[in-house]
């Protein structure tokens, strides 16, 4: 859920967590608060509900570094140039 948020341009608050710790950027774009920490997710919220200013910075990033990260024709670049690599080294070996 953290990618389609930013995606709509929210700030997220998500747990410090392999996958959504790759896409929330504490401070940046979102809040990383400790697993099972209810103490954080309360002051997160309190937070980003009371603080315009920080909620405005984080909203304004969040879309941005999305699209900068996972924009579909990047991705697809990617994979074109990995494949022609793989088909030059494959052409190499024959």
């Amino acid at each position: 859920m953290p990618i389609q948020a930013g995606a709509l341009g929210l700030p997220v608050i998500t747990t410090d967590i392999n996958g959504c710790n790759e896409i929330i950027e504490d401070k940046r774009n979102g809040l990383l608060i400790p697993v099972k920490d209810t103490d954080a997710l309360y002051s997160a919220m309190y937070k980003i509900k009371n603080d315009e200013e920080l909620k405005e910075h984080l909203a304004s990033n969040a879309r941005y570094m999305i699209e900068s990260r996972y924009d579909k024709h990047k991705i697809w670049d990617e994979l074109f140039a990995e494949y022609n690599k793989l088909l030059i080294h494959h052409a190499h070996k024959s």
